[in-house]
Protein backbone atom coordinates (compact mmCIF):
# COMPACT_ATOMS: atom_id res chain seq x y z
CA UNK A 1 0.00 0.00 0.00
CA UNK A 2 1.38 3.69 -0.97
CA UNK A 3 1.40 5.89 1.76
CA UNK A 4 0.06 9.00 2.00
CA UNK A 5 2.68 12.01 1.09
CA UNK A 6 2.59 13.02 5.03
CA UNK A 7 3.18 9.54 6.70
CA UNK A 8 7.14 9.34 5.81
CA UNK A 9 8.00 12.99 7.28
CA UNK A 10 5.64 12.56 10.10
CA UNK A 11 7.23 8.96 11.17
CA UNK A 12 10.73 10.51 10.86
CA UNK A 13 10.06 13.26 13.20
CA UNK A 14 9.16 10.54 15.72
CA UNK A 15 12.47 8.69 15.09
CA UNK A 16 14.43 11.98 14.97
CA UNK A 17 12.68 14.03 17.93
CA UNK A 18 12.73 10.92 20.08
CA UNK A 19 16.47 10.49 19.59
CA UNK A 20 17.20 13.49 20.58
CA UNK A 21 14.82 13.05 23.68
CA UNK A 22 17.12 9.78 24.13
CA UNK A 23 20.07 11.92 24.54
CA UNK A 24 18.91 14.61 26.56
CA UNK A 25 17.58 11.70 28.95
CA UNK A 26 21.92 11.30 30.06
CA UNK A 27 20.49 14.43 32.64
CA UNK A 28 16.85 14.40 32.26
CA UNK A 29 16.77 14.41 36.10
CA UNK A 30 19.62 16.96 37.41
CA UNK A 31 19.07 20.38 38.95
CA UNK A 32 20.56 23.36 37.17
CA UNK A 33 23.78 23.86 36.61
CA UNK A 34 24.38 20.91 38.79
CA UNK A 35 27.32 19.30 36.85
CA UNK A 36 29.57 19.90 34.38
CA UNK A 37 28.04 16.62 32.35
CA UNK A 38 24.91 18.78 31.95
CA UNK A 39 26.54 21.13 29.73
CA UNK A 40 29.63 19.02 28.46
CA UNK A 41 26.75 16.40 27.12
CA UNK A 42 24.18 19.40 25.31
CA UNK A 43 21.20 17.67 27.80
CA UNK A 44 20.22 20.66 29.84
CA UNK A 45 16.32 20.81 30.41
CA UNK A 46 14.14 23.17 32.49
CA UNK A 47 11.99 20.13 32.56
CA UNK A 48 13.05 18.17 35.56
CA UNK A 49 14.41 21.08 37.79
CA UNK A 50 10.92 23.21 37.57
CA UNK A 51 9.00 19.93 38.73
CA UNK A 52 10.19 20.95 42.21
CA UNK A 53 11.23 24.35 42.34
CA UNK A 54 7.53 25.18 41.18
CA UNK A 55 6.11 22.61 43.69
CA UNK A 56 4.56 20.27 41.09
CA UNK A 57 6.00 17.83 43.06
CA UNK A 58 4.22 18.46 45.82
CA UNK A 59 0.72 19.15 44.72
CA UNK A 60 0.99 22.92 44.04
CA UNK A 61 -1.63 24.20 41.71
CA UNK A 62 0.41 26.69 39.02
CA UNK A 63 -1.03 30.02 39.82
CA UNK A 64 -3.12 29.73 42.33
CA UNK A 65 -0.11 28.49 45.21
CA UNK A 66 3.54 29.61 44.81
CA UNK A 67 6.51 27.88 45.76
CA UNK A 68 8.78 29.59 48.26
CA UNK A 69 7.57 32.87 46.88
CA UNK A 70 7.29 32.17 42.94
CA UNK A 71 4.64 31.18 40.54
CA UNK A 72 5.23 29.47 37.71
CA UNK A 73 6.35 31.91 35.13
CA UNK A 74 4.76 30.66 32.17
CA UNK A 75 1.62 31.73 30.06
CA UNK A 76 -1.56 29.86 31.55
CA UNK A 77 -1.86 26.90 29.01
CA UNK A 78 1.74 25.35 29.34
CA UNK A 79 1.52 25.85 33.49
CA UNK A 80 -1.83 23.52 32.71
CA UNK A 81 -0.22 21.47 30.75
CA UNK A 82 3.03 21.06 34.06
CA UNK A 83 0.05 20.22 36.09
CA UNK A 84 -1.47 17.77 34.88
CA UNK A 85 1.17 16.21 33.31
CA UNK A 86 2.39 16.16 37.18
CA UNK A 87 -1.04 14.60 38.33
CA UNK A 88 -0.19 12.14 35.50
CA UNK A 89 3.19 11.24 37.41
CA UNK A 90 1.74 10.91 40.90
CA UNK A 91 -0.85 8.30 39.57
CA UNK A 92 1.49 6.50 38.13
CA UNK A 93 4.95 6.40 39.78
CA UNK A 94 4.27 8.87 42.65
CA UNK A 95 5.03 12.34 43.30
CA UNK A 96 8.93 11.81 43.39
CA UNK A 97 8.97 9.84 40.34
CA UNK A 98 10.64 13.11 38.13
CA UNK A 99 12.05 10.55 35.26
CA UNK A 100 7.89 9.87 34.67
CA UNK A 101 7.53 13.29 34.66
CA UNK A 102 10.17 14.18 32.08
CA UNK A 103 9.11 11.37 29.90
CA UNK A 104 5.38 12.33 29.91
CA UNK A 105 6.13 15.65 28.75
CA UNK A 106 8.74 14.51 26.35
CA UNK A 107 6.44 12.03 24.60
CA UNK A 108 3.38 14.82 24.61
CA UNK A 109 6.27 17.23 22.60
CA UNK A 110 7.23 14.69 20.51
CA UNK A 111 3.37 14.07 19.91
CA UNK A 112 2.77 17.67 19.37
CA UNK A 113 5.68 17.88 16.59
CA UNK A 114 4.30 15.11 14.73
CA UNK A 115 1.51 16.52 14.27
CA UNK A 116 3.21 19.50 13.38
CA UNK A 117 5.30 18.16 10.76
CA UNK A 118 2.29 16.39 9.38
CA UNK A 119 0.42 19.58 8.50
CA UNK A 120 3.03 21.65 7.14
CA UNK A 121 3.31 18.11 4.58
CA UNK A 122 -0.40 18.97 3.59
CA UNK A 123 0.78 22.81 3.21
CA UNK A 124 1.05 24.79 -0.27
CA UNK A 125 4.59 26.33 0.41
CA UNK A 126 7.58 27.24 -2.61
CA UNK A 127 9.53 24.61 -0.43
CA UNK A 128 7.78 21.03 -1.32
CA UNK A 129 10.60 19.81 0.81
CA UNK A 130 9.62 21.73 3.83
CA UNK A 131 7.77 18.99 6.09
CA UNK A 132 11.47 16.98 5.68
CA UNK A 133 13.18 19.97 6.45
CA UNK A 134 11.37 20.05 9.67
CA UNK A 135 11.52 16.56 10.27
CA UNK A 136 15.29 15.73 10.07
CA UNK A 137 15.89 19.61 11.70
CA UNK A 138 19.14 19.61 13.79
CA UNK A 139 16.90 22.05 15.64
CA UNK A 140 13.90 18.99 16.72
CA UNK A 141 17.33 16.97 17.89
CA UNK A 142 18.38 19.51 19.99
CA UNK A 143 15.84 21.83 21.51
CA UNK A 144 12.57 19.52 21.51
CA UNK A 145 13.41 18.37 25.44
CA UNK A 146 14.18 21.87 26.91
CA UNK A 147 11.00 23.58 27.73
CA UNK A 148 7.03 23.35 26.56
CA UNK A 149 7.65 24.77 23.26
CA UNK A 150 5.96 22.12 21.26
CA UNK A 151 2.29 23.55 21.69
CA UNK A 152 2.89 26.84 20.48
CA UNK A 153 4.67 25.60 17.70
CA UNK A 154 1.91 23.73 16.79
CA UNK A 155 -0.61 26.36 17.53
CA UNK A 156 1.48 28.50 15.31
CA UNK A 157 1.78 26.39 12.21
CA UNK A 158 -2.04 25.56 12.57
CA UNK A 159 -3.17 29.03 12.81
CA UNK A 160 -0.95 29.76 8.79
CA UNK A 161 -2.63 26.37 7.58
CA UNK A 162 -6.22 27.37 8.14
CA UNK A 163 -5.68 30.89 7.07
CA UNK A 164 -4.58 29.58 3.81
CA UNK A 165 -6.91 27.36 3.63
CA UNK A 166 -9.89 30.19 3.86
CA UNK A 167 -10.57 29.49 7.73
CA UNK A 168 -9.46 32.60 8.75
CA UNK A 169 -12.03 32.18 12.67
CA UNK A 170 -10.29 28.78 12.98
CA UNK A 171 -6.45 30.11 12.70
CA UNK A 172 -7.66 33.07 14.94
CA UNK A 173 -8.67 30.18 17.13
CA UNK A 174 -4.86 28.82 16.98
CA UNK A 175 -3.22 32.28 17.36
CA UNK A 176 -5.33 32.84 20.83
CA UNK A 177 -4.37 29.19 22.23
CA UNK A 178 -0.64 29.73 21.28
CA UNK A 179 -0.52 32.73 22.45
CA UNK A 180 -2.54 31.70 25.50
CA UNK A 181 0.92 28.54 25.68
CA UNK A 182 3.95 30.95 24.41
CA UNK A 183 4.23 34.32 23.30
CA UNK A 184 5.15 34.47 20.07
CA UNK A 185 2.02 33.08 18.05
CA UNK A 186 0.43 36.47 18.50
CA UNK A 187 2.94 37.90 16.30
CA UNK A 188 1.39 35.67 13.45
CA UNK A 189 -1.19 37.49 13.32
CA UNK A 190 0.66 40.93 12.00
CA UNK A 191 1.00 39.07 8.51
CA UNK A 192 -2.08 37.71 8.55
CA UNK A 193 -3.28 41.09 8.70
CA UNK A 194 -1.52 42.81 6.48
CA UNK A 195 -2.83 39.95 3.15
CA UNK A 196 -6.50 41.06 5.13
CA UNK A 197 -5.73 44.23 4.68
CA UNK A 198 -4.45 44.11 1.18
CA UNK A 199 -7.82 42.56 -0.19
CA UNK A 200 -9.43 45.19 1.74
CA UNK A 201 -11.21 42.91 3.91
CA UNK A 202 -11.16 45.41 6.78
CA UNK A 203 -13.76 43.30 8.91
CA UNK A 204 -12.14 40.46 8.58
CA UNK A 205 -9.01 42.05 10.31
CA UNK A 206 -11.49 42.75 13.19
CA UNK A 207 -12.99 39.67 13.20
CA UNK A 208 -9.62 38.42 13.38
CA UNK A 209 -8.35 40.63 16.11
CA UNK A 210 -11.51 39.43 18.28
CA UNK A 211 -11.89 35.92 17.78
CA UNK A 212 -8.11 35.37 18.94
CA UNK A 213 -8.01 37.68 21.49
CA UNK A 214 -11.78 36.24 22.50
CA UNK A 215 -9.64 32.81 22.86
CA UNK A 216 -6.86 34.26 24.77
CA UNK A 217 -9.08 35.46 27.04
CA UNK A 218 -11.22 32.72 27.37
CA UNK A 219 -8.93 30.68 28.49
CA UNK A 220 -7.26 33.17 31.10
CA UNK A 221 -9.94 34.73 32.37
CA UNK A 222 -10.18 31.71 35.24
CA UNK A 223 -6.84 32.40 36.54
CA UNK A 224 -7.34 36.51 36.06
CA UNK A 225 -10.61 36.14 38.41
CA UNK A 226 -9.42 33.77 40.49
CA UNK A 227 -5.08 33.60 40.52
CA UNK A 228 -4.59 37.30 39.35
CA UNK A 229 -0.92 37.62 41.56
CA UNK A 230 -0.07 34.34 40.00
CA UNK A 231 -1.34 34.91 36.58
CA UNK A 232 0.45 38.49 36.33
CA UNK A 233 3.90 36.63 37.04
CA UNK A 234 4.53 36.14 33.46
CA UNK A 235 3.95 39.89 32.39
CA UNK A 236 5.78 40.31 35.38
CA UNK A 237 8.52 38.53 35.09
CA UNK A 238 8.55 39.36 31.28
CA UNK A 239 8.84 42.98 31.70
CA UNK A 240 11.54 43.18 34.76
CA UNK A 241 14.02 40.44 33.51
CA UNK A 242 17.06 41.35 32.84
CA UNK A 243 19.47 41.04 29.76
CA UNK A 244 20.31 37.45 29.56
CA UNK A 245 21.64 34.77 27.50
CA UNK A 246 21.72 34.90 23.75
CA UNK A 247 20.54 38.62 23.58
CA UNK A 248 22.37 41.53 21.73
CA UNK A 249 22.61 43.50 24.59
CA UNK A 250 25.05 40.33 26.39
CA UNK A 251 27.56 40.29 23.32
CA UNK A 252 27.38 44.26 23.22
CA UNK A 253 28.45 44.01 27.07
CA UNK A 254 30.71 40.91 26.97
CA UNK A 255 32.58 42.08 23.70
CA UNK A 256 32.33 45.82 23.30
CA UNK A 257 31.63 47.16 27.42
CA UNK A 258 28.49 48.60 26.18
CA UNK A 259 25.75 48.32 28.69
CA UNK A 260 21.97 48.38 28.50
CA UNK A 261 19.46 48.79 30.86
CA UNK A 262 16.25 46.51 31.24
CA UNK A 263 14.38 49.53 29.95
CA UNK A 264 16.68 50.44 27.17
CA UNK A 265 16.64 46.44 26.07
CA UNK A 266 12.60 46.80 26.14
CA UNK A 267 12.53 49.58 24.00
CA UNK A 268 14.87 48.03 21.53
CA UNK A 269 12.72 44.93 21.37
CA UNK A 270 9.80 46.76 20.56
CA UNK A 271 11.13 49.19 17.94
CA UNK A 272 12.46 46.36 16.14
CA UNK A 273 9.05 44.10 16.01
CA UNK A 274 7.03 47.19 15.34
CA UNK A 275 9.65 48.42 12.57
CA UNK A 276 9.68 44.81 11.06
CA UNK A 277 5.63 44.75 11.53
CA UNK A 278 5.63 47.76 9.91
CA UNK A 279 7.06 46.52 6.78
CA UNK A 280 5.60 43.61 6.71
CA UNK A 281 2.22 45.56 6.59
CA UNK A 282 3.71 47.88 4.04
CA UNK A 283 4.71 44.86 1.80
CA UNK A 284 1.21 43.51 1.91
CA UNK A 285 0.58 40.64 -0.46
CA UNK A 286 3.69 40.94 -2.50
CA UNK A 287 5.44 39.51 0.72
CA UNK A 288 3.60 35.68 1.30
CA UNK A 289 2.39 34.82 4.77
CA UNK A 290 4.80 32.79 5.47
CA UNK A 291 7.38 35.32 4.69
CA UNK A 292 6.43 37.88 6.83
CA UNK A 293 5.47 35.21 9.83
CA UNK A 294 9.36 34.20 9.94
CA UNK A 295 10.53 38.11 9.73
CA UNK A 296 8.52 39.14 12.42
CA UNK A 297 9.10 35.89 15.00
CA UNK A 298 12.87 36.33 13.57
CA UNK A 299 12.66 39.99 14.84
CA UNK A 300 11.56 39.70 18.06
CA UNK A 301 14.02 36.44 18.60
CA UNK A 302 16.77 37.97 17.89
CA UNK A 303 16.42 41.30 20.01
CA UNK A 304 14.58 39.97 22.64
CA UNK A 305 16.05 40.10 26.22
CA UNK A 306 17.02 36.56 26.10
CA UNK A 307 17.47 34.11 23.50
CA UNK A 308 16.92 30.97 24.83
CA UNK A 309 18.14 27.94 22.34
CA UNK A 310 14.48 26.44 21.70
CA UNK A 311 14.05 29.81 19.58
CA UNK A 312 15.87 27.89 16.75
CA UNK A 313 12.84 25.20 17.06
CA UNK A 314 10.19 27.99 16.69
CA UNK A 315 11.93 29.72 13.61
CA UNK A 316 12.69 26.41 12.19
CA UNK A 317 8.90 25.76 11.96
CA UNK A 318 8.72 28.78 10.09
CA UNK A 319 11.22 29.09 8.07
CA UNK A 320 10.72 26.03 6.10
CA UNK A 321 7.78 27.44 4.60
CA UNK A 322 9.48 30.12 3.41
CA UNK A 323 11.04 29.98 -0.31
CA UNK A 324 14.68 29.52 0.84
CA UNK A 325 17.63 27.51 -1.15
CA UNK A 326 18.78 24.61 0.61
CA UNK A 327 22.07 25.80 1.00
CA UNK A 328 20.74 28.98 3.11
CA UNK A 329 18.76 26.75 5.21
CA UNK A 330 21.71 24.57 6.18
CA UNK A 331 24.13 27.23 6.55
CA UNK A 332 21.58 29.24 8.79
CA UNK A 333 21.27 25.91 11.08
CA UNK A 334 24.85 25.55 11.18
CA UNK A 335 25.12 29.05 12.77
CA UNK A 336 22.66 28.11 14.97
CA UNK A 337 24.26 24.98 15.57
CA UNK A 338 27.55 26.60 16.83
CA UNK A 339 25.43 28.83 19.35
CA UNK A 340 24.15 25.85 20.57
CA UNK A 341 26.97 24.15 21.35
CA UNK A 342 28.71 27.87 22.39
CA UNK A 343 26.06 28.58 25.35
CA UNK A 344 26.66 25.13 27.57
CA UNK A 345 30.18 25.89 26.79
CA UNK A 346 29.55 29.32 28.01
CA UNK A 347 27.79 27.67 31.21
CA UNK A 348 30.43 25.35 32.00
CA UNK A 349 33.23 28.08 32.07
CA UNK A 350 30.87 29.76 34.21
CA UNK A 351 30.61 26.59 36.43
CA UNK A 352 34.10 25.64 36.58
CA UNK A 353 36.99 28.20 34.51
CA UNK A 354 39.16 25.39 35.11
CA UNK A 355 37.55 22.86 32.85
CA UNK A 356 38.63 22.47 29.37
CA UNK A 357 36.62 23.23 26.44
CA UNK A 358 34.49 26.08 28.26
CA UNK A 359 33.91 29.64 26.82
CA UNK A 360 35.02 33.15 28.39
CA UNK A 361 32.49 36.08 27.89
CA UNK A 362 34.32 37.23 24.64
CA UNK A 363 34.07 34.29 23.08
CA UNK A 364 30.29 33.65 23.86
CA UNK A 365 29.63 37.16 23.05
CA UNK A 366 31.46 36.13 19.38
CA UNK A 367 28.50 33.28 19.28
CA UNK A 368 26.17 35.60 20.09
CA UNK A 369 26.93 37.90 17.27
CA UNK A 370 27.19 34.71 14.72
CA UNK A 371 23.84 33.44 15.46
CA UNK A 372 22.49 36.74 15.33
CA UNK A 373 24.48 38.08 11.96
CA UNK A 374 22.91 34.24 10.40
CA UNK A 375 18.95 35.31 11.27
CA UNK A 376 20.04 38.56 9.71
CA UNK A 377 21.07 37.61 6.37
CA UNK A 378 18.28 34.82 6.43
CA UNK A 379 15.58 37.52 7.17
CA UNK A 380 17.21 39.26 3.97
CA UNK A 381 16.88 36.57 2.15
CA UNK A 382 13.31 35.39 2.98
CA UNK A 383 12.27 39.09 2.81
CA UNK A 384 14.14 39.54 -0.69
CA UNK A 385 13.35 35.99 -2.57
CA UNK A 386 11.26 34.62 -4.73
CA UNK A 387 7.88 34.69 -2.69
CA UNK A 388 5.21 31.54 -1.97
CA UNK A 389 2.48 31.24 -5.06
CA UNK A 390 -0.61 31.15 -2.56
CA UNK A 391 -3.57 31.58 -3.90
CA UNK A 392 -6.31 33.06 -0.97
CA UNK A 393 -9.86 33.36 -2.45
CA UNK A 394 -11.19 36.83 -1.63
CA UNK A 395 -14.13 37.02 0.64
Amino acid sequence: MVRKHWFWPVLTSLIVGGFGLWLKSACAVSNWGSSAFTYTNLCYSDIGPLYFVRGLADGLVPYFDAFEGRHVEYPVLTGVWMWLTAQATVALAGAANITTFVGLTWIVSLVFIAITVGIISKMSTGNRESAWWLALSPALVMTLGINWDSLAVLSGVAALYFFTKNKPDTAAIMIGVGTAAKLFPALLLVPIVAHLIARRNFVGVLRMGAISFGTWAAINAPFIILAREGWWEFFEFSRTRGIDFGSIGLALSYIWNINLTTSHANTLGLVAVGITALFVLVRGQSLSIYSGAFLVVAMFSVTNKVYSPQFWLWLTAILVLCNVSRSAFIGWNIAQGLYFFAIWRFLLFQLDPSQTGGLNNTEYGLAIVVHVLSTAVMMYLVATGPQNSQKLRKK
